[in-house]
């Protein structure tokens, strides 16, 4: 490149400009959140088969674990038509646009992630699954840890006190 050209691309884009690059901004998870949970359930469902642990019998097992998926499926369908309306990216690979903060995002900020947490609930509950059961919060932390709290801090970076108020107006869980 001519010196001509990287003097205006300089005085264009600044000299350590703060502008990421498409593959710089995103959020830096651990994983994807699906396959951390496909994780969680295949961990629950394995250790189920080695060492079956039953949940104690119940008849308000099947029923209400039933009732907590069919939330969390609602859950995370709502906060995809927000995210979606709001014209932002739903796979955590690719740039937040905007921050969503009406329909179900005014009363979560991770609706998505609860309704993962609240499937795994719900899954463990009509299995019966005492190992998925005690599997459902090491997820939840793992979630926590390893996305949430990174994408968190990539918010912050990206939208700043923007994304500062919308933190201290609306919990990350519920």
């Amino acid at each position: 490149m001519d010196p001509m050209t990287a003097s205006a691309i300089t005085l264009f884009v600044g000299k350590g400009s703060r502008m990421p690059s498409q593959e710089n901004d995103r959020p830096k998870v651990i994983a994807l959140p699906p396959l951390i949970l496909a994780a969680a359930l295949a961990s629950g469902f394995g250790l189920e088969a080695l060492w079956p642990l039953g949940l104690p019998a119940s008849d308000l097992a099947r029923p209400a674990g039933v009732l907590v998926v069919v939330a969390a499926i609602g859950i995370a369908g709502l906060a995809a038509r927000e995210m979606v309306a709001a014209g932002t990216n739903l796979d955590v690979r690719k740039p937040a646009r905007t921050i969503v903060t009406t329909g179900v995002f005014a009363l979560s900020r991770n609706p998505i992630y609860l309704a993962m947490v609240l499937l795994c609930l719900g899954i463990a509950l009509i299995a019966g699954s005492l190992w998925l059961l005690l599997v459902t919060p090491v997820f939840a932390a793992i979630l926590h840890h390893g996305v949430i709290a990174r994408e968190e801090t990539y918010l912050e970076a990206k939208f700043g006190a923007d994304y500062s108020r919308y933190k201290a107006r609306v919990r990350r869980w519920i």
